[in-house]
């Protein structure tokens, strides 16, 4: 099968009329652990694969951020690609499935698709290339935590205050950090129809929670 770099991924996005969307479910209550220190002597994962679990926020490209986690077993990411849309907001398309790496090359897996890259890791930057033409498609920082929408937390560690009284699980803020739910508002990137109010620095526009 052919592998396509991601800007591929946005015309395709923008033809199916797909840019504003939320396409990502986090599926039930499953074990999640994306520490390196946690899995880096599970076999299944792998050196290389452990070193690259966490979670990153562009600094370059149109790639807005890639979390690469484990989700029972399974090697999971979820990832958000900047897109071009007539009509606001423009949201981004998220992006999930599975992810692994060997050899210098990541290989995330959409669907029936394949997308390999060449990568880098270092000074807390992923950097991205297409071994098609071995051109950048992206930089990524390291960051404790990002989300595209509140079912991109549940893949992340979310940092518990000593006092969680009332809270309900993890939301993604304005500032596309992820943290503890203390109410019921919507987060960025969560639906907000039928009235249901968002979080500080976001407001409803056309269903969906954005700044």
């Amino acid at each position: 099968m052919q592998n396509y770099p991601f800007q591929h991924w946005v015309l395709a996005a923008a033809l199916s009329l797909v840019a504003c969307g939320t396409g990502y479910d986090s599926g039930g209550t499953e074990t999640i652990d994306n520490t390196p220190s946690a899995v880096g002597s599970d076999p299944e994962v792998g050196t290389e694969a452990a070193a690259l679990m966490g979670s990153y926020q562009a600094t370059e490209g149109t790639l807005l951020g890639l979390v690469l986690a484990k989700k029972d077993g399974n090697r999971v990411f979820v990832a958000d690609q900047q897109v071009m849309c007539f009509k606001a907001p423009c949201m981004p398309v998220h992006l999930s499935g599975t992810w692994s790496a060997l050899d210098g090359t990541l290989r995330l897996t959409e669907s029936a698709n394949k997308h390999l890259y060449e990568y880098t890791l270092g000074q807390g930057t992923l950097t991205l290339v297409d071994p098609t033409n071995h051109k950048k498609v992206g930089a990524l920082g390291e960051v404790q935590t990002w989300c595209g929408e509140s079912a991109h937390c549940d893949l992340q560690q979310v940092a518990q205050p000593r006092s969680n009284s009332g809270a309900g699980g993890v939301v993604c803020r304005a500032d596309r950090t992820c943290g503890v739910r203390s109410g019921e508002a919507a987060g960025y990137g969560d639906s907000c129809e039928g009235g249901l109010a968002c979080l500080d620095g976001l407001s409803c526009q056309s269903g969906v929670c954005a700044p």
